[in-house]
């Protein structure tokens, strides 16, 4: 998708996060995979369009956005790697 390594790895830490506290459960590993993707592209303004993702994916734009909101609902038990 054009994503730099640096953002990949921070993408599959969240993803494994979010797995570990069971914050997503019953959600597929590919929508959670796009909804992480999104939520970093939107934390740190890379340009990659919802629809992209969706396209690679194969998930739906409507469940990435529900996911990712989910995703920054939870950002304080994230934080950490986010550096914020």
């Amino acid at each position: 998708m054009g994503l730099m390594t640096s953002e990949e790895r921070i993408c599959s830490k969240i993803s494994q996060r979010i797995e570990e506290l069971g914050l997503l459960t019953g959600r597929t590993q590919n929508t959670i995979a796009a909804a992480t993707i999104h939520f970093i592209t939107n934390t740190f303004n890379i340009s990659l369009s919802i629809e992209k993702i969706a396209l690679v994916s194969g998930m739906a734009v409507h469940s990435i956005k529900s996911v990712s909101r989910m995703i920054y609902s939870e950002k304080m038990k994230i934080s950490d790697l986010l550096g914020d």
